[in-house]
């Protein structure tokens, strides 16, 4: 029996596990690492709803070097946390592992058309946070609310 999958058809937070991946080389030389996720969990602002009587796929192109050569560190990082990936592509051309991770869905609007992908990737056991607290925002206004408050005094 054949799984049919469903596209996602949401931003937000979710939990999910790689389904497939590839490299692609794009014309300008970038090179990414392209990766469909089924979702298995979505947060919703405080606890997360569990998706397994689904099957909604996500695709997220992860590109680890630029158009110009150089290294894309903060995906390679990503990459490297969330999957246990050492930095060998060869380890694309093999089955994803069996890892749960955590991604970010935006929507992108092409063609006329919306789709969803995934935008940016973490650890299974991240915890999801939207603000600072406001015991941190305390802390910031101490360091930077003489700046801010001039700059919004400031007449253009």
């Amino acid at each position: 029996m054949t799984t049919e999958y469903q596209s996602l058809d949401r931003e937000g937070q979710f939990k999910a596990k790689p389904l497939s991946w590839n490299v692609y080389e794009a014309k300008s030389g970038a090179v990414a690492v392209n990766i469909t996720f089924l979702i298995t969990a979505q947060w919703n602002g405080s606890a997360w709803d569990d998706w397994s009587e689904y099957t909604s796929t996500c695709p997220g192109a992860f590109y680890v070097v630029k158009k110009d050569g150089t290294i894309n560190t903060v995906t390679v990082k990503q990459l490297a946390e969330s999957l246990n990936w050492k930095g060998d592509l060869k380890e694309f051309l093999d089955v994803p592992p069996e890892v749960e991770v955590q991604i970010t869905v935006k929507a992108e609007d092409y063609n006329g058309m919306t789709f969803y992908k995934a935008g940016w990737i973490n650890p299974g056991d991240h915890v999801p946070s939207y603000g600072a607290s406001p015991e941190a925002v305390g802390k910031l206004n101490v360091r930077f609310g003489s700046l801010l408050r001039a700059a919004a005094a400031a007449k253009l």
